[in-house]
């Protein structure tokens, strides 16, 4: 945190920089981490042993769901 804020840092250029980002707004803030985006032997276990963890419950409404599923992805038949 700095100044109150949430920081984040997000890799860019595959890597080659990284840029410390904050949420604009106020909360709820929504964030996803990549799989091995973390190296695990720097990883240091809260001392309760348990990751600390915030629920949220969320209620939406159909007509606030702006992205829609597609079909399902079928492959064709192979041959002829």
């Amino acid at each position: 945190m700095k100044g109150g804020k949430l920081v984040f840092v997000r890799q860019m250029f595959q890597g080659k920089t990284a840029a410390d980002v904050t949420f604009q707004g106020g909360a709820p803030w929504f964030a996803s981490f990549q799989a091995g985006a973390f190296r695990a032997d720097l990883v240091v276990a809260h001392p309760s042993g348990k990751a600390l963890m915030n629920s949220v419950k969320v209620e939406l409404k159909a007509e606030q769901i702006r992205t829609k599923p597609l079909d399902l992805f079928k492959e064709g038949e192979v041959g002829g």
